[in-house]
């Protein structure tokens, strides 16, 4: 029996298109602080009927749409995505007209039997992201954390269609997958 379990190791790449939609990726940022994250497979069922028979069934893969919970975001996620500008006094500014970019978001899920625990580290090609809400609670006889939530849109990449990649420990490119947004082998 396997069970999966924690999110950690969350990074994004900024994602750059280039000719006939192909995208480029920076070199991933660490996002550190990962909470929780929850998406939703997006795309409908189509469905023919003929000649009194289910004729023709598919099922349309146009991504992902979900949450991604941080203790914090991070700056650099605030600046290099949601276009959030930093001035010489240190002070964040966010301005209404702002481009927010596309990116690859990284991440890990703890992966655990009877004799190991290992880790499944997946990778969302093609992502845009909300600006986070504003909340906060006061403190009482205890604190609780108040967290940071962006949604998520990841979408099919425009050259190849590709959504995600994902692979386990034993993946010759499992030790690397946090260094440059992996690439589909031959």
């Amino acid at each position: 029996m396997r069970i999966r379990y924690g999110i950690s190791n969350c990074y994004y790449a900024i994602a750059t298109q280039g000719a006939g939609g192909a995208l480029t990726y920076a070199a991933p940022v660490a996002m550190p602080g990962a909470v929780a994250i929850s998406l939703e497979a997006s795309g409908e069922e189509f469905t023919e009927w003929a000649d009194n028979v289910e004729w023709f069934k598919q099922a349309l893969n146009n991504g992902y749409n979900g949450t991604l919970e941080l203790e914090e975001l991070p700056e650099s996620f605030r600046t290099d995505v949601l276009g959030e500008e930093k001035d010489s006094a240190d002070v964040l500014f966010e301005n209404s007209k702002a481009s927010m970019k596309e990116f690859a978001l990284l991440w890990q899920f703890e992966i655990a039997d009877d004799a190991n625990v290992t880790g499944k580290r997946t990778a969302l090609f093609r992502c845009k992201a909300s600006r986070p809400g504003i909340s906060g609670t006061t403190k009482t006889e205890t604190i609780t954390p108040d967290h940071e939530t962006i949604n998520i849109s990841a979408m099919p990449r425009i050259n190849d269609n590709y959504v995600k990649a994902s692979a386990e420990s034993t993946s010759s490119k499992y030790a690397n997958w946090f260094q440059a947004v992996v690439t589909k082998s031959a």
